[in-house]
């Protein structure tokens, strides 16, 4: 037995003799040499360290990439599903507004066979109404007195009173006169 260890303690010391002394004598001869040189010898290992690190770090993030890629995957099939509710939602709109479109130009075209009929004035009291006091007095003051307590006596009292404050005073109380036989008339 003594000899079998002879034999392995002479083979780790052959080893470390032939191969281990002289591998540290060429690292130790290649760092002075390239101190020697004016290279930073320290600052090289640093970036071969990093480099060696950065590709661990680099396999590490494409697994997470991989991770990210997937929930990005979920995400996108979300947000279609949404998409896809909210044009269905604004397919459903529109025939909505279709249906409306259709229903106002309906009732346009009655209404239009009533103004054919005498309904204009009905049309001229929304615009009045509309108006600015100031405004529709003006406009009024262009016209002739009758037409103006026509178009007066289809308003309110308080739209009535606001024109006629912003009238001439002589125009206004003829005005209040018509409407005032108007009022009789009836």
């Amino acid at each position: 037995m003594a000899e079998k260890e002879k034999k392995k303690g002479s083979f780790f010391q052959w080893f470390f003799m032939l191969f281990l002394i002289p591998l540290l004598f060429a690292i130790v001869l290649s760092v002075a040499v390239m101190s020697f040189m004016g290279i930073n010898v320290t600052q090289l290992g640093q970036d071969v360290v990093k480099s060696v690190a950065g590709s661990e770090e680099s396999a590490d993030d494409a697994g997470a990439s991989g991770e990210e890629l997937e929930a990005k995957e979920e995400e996108i099939v979300e947000l279609q599903q949404r998409l896809e509710e909210r044009e269905q939602e604004l397919r459903s709109v529109e025939e909505e507004l279709e249906e409306l479109t259709l229903e106002a130009e309906t009732k346009e075209s009655g209404e239009e066979g009533e103004e054919e009929n005498g309904g204009s004035a009905g049309s001229a009291q929304k615009i009045y109404e509309e108006m600015k006091p100031a405004t529709a007095a003006a406009v009024l003051g262009q016209q002739e007195t009758e037409v103006i307590v026509q178009q007066l006596y289809s308003l309110r009292p308080e739209e009535q009173a606001a024109i006629l404050e912003e009238m001439d005073e002589e125009l206004a109380a003829s005005v209040v006169s018509g409407i005032e036989g108007l009022d009789l008339a009836q």
